[in-house]
């Protein structure tokens, strides 16, 4: 008996060993045939999705969508040494472009409208846009992972939807954060699909093994979500808003917000000055307008308080005073860059604000997406770039 207990420990620890010594050759041979960039990173490297977007969800996209990232966790084509110009863009959701296929986002349609028209460069522009993203989190991002990029001409910056919707939804101060623990445990997972990990399990989350099964995972779970509902959750989310108990017609006091997107938006400047040749930023277009027809309200779901895209029944702000808010962070953007001498590109009065443009309160559809590149083209091909 007690041979066969021994014999059994003797198997189980050969099989333990073994079974490292496997995952340790492994990891040598990932880092020498496929080696990875350590850092953070935005987006999953080299990860491509296809998505198939409801035409009666989202008006004016059609078809199968396809989401894909270079190696450097950049939604866009993989970088080349004739690329002697390169744009990258920063931002939330509009800027990110989720149910656009990759010919349709406004990067791509830019990139292809400057290398028709421009030759004395060759273009490239990508894409680290990432769905909630407010300023301070694109503050982050930009602070923490633009090591880890490709040097960058001009940066472009999309910002103002998701500090305003954060603020009014919390009505009240939404603290403008220095202390690095909540950075580290609250705001770089929000942020970064990859990152460095510490603590006691670091080890195993920095490796390949790991990380390399993490994204299959992840990759499934998000083309069965996407595939299978077809954004069907715009529809709960529609719904929600329909539910509302009240529809709030005046004003929240966005002077705390304001002030802490002015921090963020200074932040942002500070640190990217001397990284790049040129910042300019984006304003923020809306579909929101007094005059919406039925079926326009009805694409609607943004502007609630509380969680409102997880319960319905919530308090929501009317469009009218939607529109005034947006604007009012618009308006805190312009003397921003004013101040501090940076481009601003204000293309809200450029876009129509109906569904020619728009599959709801702020997404850009097809048409949306064409109108926004053509209109940044005219306004940046004769940009000066070198400093």
């Amino acid at each position: 008996m007690l041979k066969s207990v021994k014999k059994l420990l003797i198997n189980f620890i050969l099989m333990f060993l073994t079974f490292g010594f496997c995952i340790v050759l492994f990891e040598i041979i990932m880092n020498v045939v496929s080696p990875e960039s350590s850092g953070y990173f935005t987006l999953i490297p080299k990860t491509t999705i296809t998505m198939l977007p409801d035409s009666s969800i989202f008006p004016g996209i059609h078809g199968a969508s396809v989401f894909k990232t270079n190696k450097y966790g950049i939604r866009g084509r993989e970088i080349t040494a004739m690329d002697t110009l390169k744009i990258l863009t920063v931002g939330g959701s509009t800027t990110e472009c989720l149910y656009l296929d990759q010919s349709e986002t406004w990067q791509t349609l830019l990139e292809n409208k400057m290398n028709e028209n421009i030759f004395q460069k060759k273009v490239w522009v990508g894409n680290i846009g990432k769905s909630g993203l407010t300023s301070f989190d694109n503050f982050i991002q930009l602070k923490f992972s633009f090591s880890n990029l490709p040097k960058i001409d001009v940066l472009m910056v999309m910002v103002g939807i998701n500090d305003m919707l954060a603020f009014i939804a919390k009505d009240k101060k939404n603290a403008f954060i220095h202390d690095n623990e909540i950075i580290r445990d609250s705001i770089v997972p929000k942020v970064f699909a990859r990152y460095p990990k510490s603590g006691a399990l670091s080890i195993i989350k920095n490796s390949r093994l790991y990380r390399l099964v993490r994204n299959v995972y992840v990759q499934i779970k998000f083309n069965d979500v996407i595939q299978n509902d077809s954004g069907k959750v715009y529809n709960k989310w529609r719904a929600n808003k329909k539910k509302s108990k009240r529809i709030i017609d005046h004003p929240p006091d966005l002077r705390v917000g304001l002030d802490e997107y002015e921090k963020n938006i200074d932040s942002i400047i500070t640190i990217m000055t001397n990284r790049v040749k040129k910042i300019i930023f984006l304003s923020q277009a809306s579909i929101w307008r007094s005059d919406l027809t039925k079926y326009e309200i009805n694409l609607l779901w943004m502007g609630g308080k509380g969680d409102y895209q997880k319960t319905p029944g919530q308090e929501y702000y009317s469009v009218n005073v939607l529109g005034h808010c947006i604007e009012l962070f618009n308006n805190k953007l312009k003397e921003i860059c004013l101040r501090r001498n940076v481009e601003l590109i204000d293309i809200c009065q450029n876009i129509p604000k109906d569904t020619s443009a728009f599959y709801d309160d702020v997404h850009f559809n097809e048409n949306g997406a064409r109108i926004l590149a053509n209109l940044l083209f005219s306004q940046i091909k004769n940009i000066h770039y070198s400093k």
